[in-house]
């Protein structure tokens, strides 16, 4: 009998970066891989589905490749085969075609997750309990699939990067509000189909131009989802991306701010107060000396954090004029926002009427030590939002200002409420941040204080 086993990441090296190999996943190809005996080679599937074609003569290998790729989507007469041999009542159901139903039953992954699924269908039929074989490969959720409505596709036109551009902003905002595997599988789909189709489909040079801008915001979108994870590296080559695409795209919005992403990637921590700044600080400097091809919102947000890690690097002065310039900006922010994608105040821009200004302006005092003059404000923003990711950054932020404090209960109570976002939503990167910060709980704090705190952070 097969077993279940774990298949880490197929790599290849790109331009100096570890970068995963891919490939179309179709149901078409899982259920030839699955099936019995010698029908798992293509050419005795060819040979079964010869007579139920009108035209024998037209089925070949390569035609099979090619569906199972996506490449290209059979005829009719194919079609109508396929359907009978296959048992379905559209090849929709097989990952063909360009429709959503079609998008469910195809996915981008890597050699060892296909074959991974192929032994979990396997074992499935030989009887064992799908309960104890993981998640399914195929078919994706919905979110995903509405992420790769464009894979395949071999001519795009400007109404298709509308199209990219609404996903887009629905993502963002779904990923907001309801981080879930779901939603991050949905960013990564979404963001690899737009690079794909950027390099592949013809379209006028106008919409590949705006297709790459997409394409950047979306890689933004997969990073961002990939860093909150506790993925560094990974979120470190979506960035990257970002930042080439917006280059091609000669967007220096997207360039500013795909720049400032990879602040939190470079540095030794993303936390402030720990491991060396110097280089999360070069990048939002970067980032802010193109702050006059931001819009507001955009603006805010640079300086906003370039402010807080001024601060954690002792900065008084400086973090003080960043604040200062992020607090303008946000009073203009919404007036002439994009209305699409990551970057826009349907995503990571949105709370600049109220909740974003107070968080930044908090996190200065916070960074310079002045914990009493932090925490009122840190407590406001917490009422102010219920976005889940802002929420455990934010009980983090208060779990360091208890320490500062030296207010046991205060950090005990915002440390479990930080980790309990995290434990929710799959935030690896606040259960580390949250380590962190508990190894900087005085030894003189009684037990109470740091007893749950531990069991639950050795159980992560």
């Amino acid at each position: 009998m097969p077993t279940l086993r774990e298949h880490p990441p197929e790599k290849l090296t790109h331009k100096g970066r570890q970068m995963e190999k891919l490939e179309v996943v179709t149901e078409l190809r899982l259920r030839r891989e699955t099936a019995e005996g010698p029908l798992r080679k293509r050419r005795n599937v060819v040979a079964e589905l010869a007579p139920l074609c009108a035209v024998p003569t037209m089925m070949s290998e390569y035609r099979l490749l090619s569906w199972e790729n996506r490449e290209h989507e059979p005829y009719e007469v194919h079609a109508c085969a396929l359907r009978a041999y296959f048992g379905v009542d559209s090849v929709a159901e097989l990952g063909l075609g360009h429709t959503l139903e079609a998008a469910h039953h195809w996915t981008y992954a890597t050699k060892q997750e296909r074959k991974a699924e192929v032994h979990r269908r396997l074992l499935l039929a030989q009887g064992v309990k799908a309960v104890l074989l993981g998640p399914a490969l195929l078919p994706v959720g919905p979110l995903t699939a509405l992420g790769q409505m464009l894979g395949g596709r071999r001519s795009l036109g400007m109404a298709d990067v509308v199209d990219a551009e609404r996903v887009a902003t629905h993502l963002a905002s779904e990923y907001l509000t309801t981080p879930s595997r779901e939603t991050v599988r949905a960013a990564i789909a979404h963001a690899r189909v737009l690079t794909d189709r950027v390099a592949k489909a013809s379209m006028s040079s106008e919409a590949r131009a705006r297709l790459r801008a997409v394409a950047s915001d979306a890689s933004s979108l997969a990073g961002h989802t990939a860093l909150d994870a506790g993925r560094r590296g990974e979120a470190d080559r979506w960035f990257a991306d970002a930042l080439a695409l917006a280059r091609e795209a000669e967007d220096q919005r997207l360039e500013a701010l795909a720049i400032a992403s990879t602040a939190w990637t470079v540095s030794e921590s993303t936390m402030p107060g720990y491991g060396d700044r110097t280089a999360s600080l070069r990048a939002l400097r970067a980032a802010a000396a193109l702050g006059e091809r931001l819009r507001p919102a955009g603006h805010a947000w640079v300086n906003g954090h370039l402010s807080r890690e001024l601060a954690a690097a002792h900065d008084d002065s400086s973090s003080r004029r960043a604040l200062e310039q992020a607090l303008h900006a946000a009073r203009l922010a919404g007036r002439s926002e994009p209305s699409w994608g990551f970057w826009s105040q349907h995503g990571e821009f949105s709370g600049w009427d109220g909740i974003r200004a107070t968080v930044f302006t908090a996190l200065r005092p916070l960074n310079l030590g002045r914990y009493g003059d932090a925490v009122p404000l840190l407590e406001d923003a917490l009422d102010g939002t219920s976005v889940p990711i802002r929420r455990a950054t934010l009980h983090l932020d208060l779990t360091r200002a208890g320490v500062g404090l030296n207010e046991p209960e205060r950090a005990r109570a915002e440390a479990l409420a930080a980790l309990d976002q995290a434990d929710a939503h799959g935030l690896g990167i606040t259960t580390k941040a949250i380590h962190m910060v508990r190894a900087t709980f005085p030894p003189h704090w009684p037990t109470w204080a740091t007893e749950e705190l531990d069991e639950r952070l050795a159980a992560n």
